[in-house]
């Protein structure tokens, strides 16, 4: 599924990563990270500008609607637990535990969706 999915650019096909680590709950307890209010009640900073310059990364919390809280900029994401989707304009692109992507900086999906709730670790290169 590597290219131009559904017409957006998310790359749900990151099988280069081969992650093979905990998920759900032993994902977030086996990253002892300093954890951190986010812009949205929905992000938390897990490892922030001030923590390195090489990246940074949040845990999205995903319940009903989230828009899109990272637009123009680029970052892959695994989600840690529960299922939902990104939502494009004309459809939608499952996940579920396991599942990685690449959301490109000129992306034009809406956000995400979850009735269940949906848990995602985004990592993002360091702004220019």
């Amino acid at each position: 599924r590597a290219g131009c999915l559904h017409g957006a650019w998310i790359d749900t096909a990151l099988d280069i990563f081969d992650y093979a680590g905990p998920l759900g709950q032993d994902a977030v307890a086996s990253a002892m990270l300093s954890r951190r209010p986010g812009k949205h009640p929905a992000e938390t900073i897990l490892i922030g500008p001030e923590d390195t310059d090489c990246f940074s990364a949040c845990e999205l919390q995903v319940q009903g609607e989230l828009p899109e809280l990272h637009r123009a900029r680029a970052y892959s994401g695994i989600v840690i637990e529960g299922v939902g989707e990104i939502v494009l304009a004309q459809e939608t692109i499952p996940l579920r535990p396991g599942d990685t992507f690449f959301v490109p900086a000129s992306s034009q999906h809406d956000g995400y969706r979850s009735e269940t709730g949906l848990r995602i670790i985004a990592s993002f290169p360091p702004l220019p």
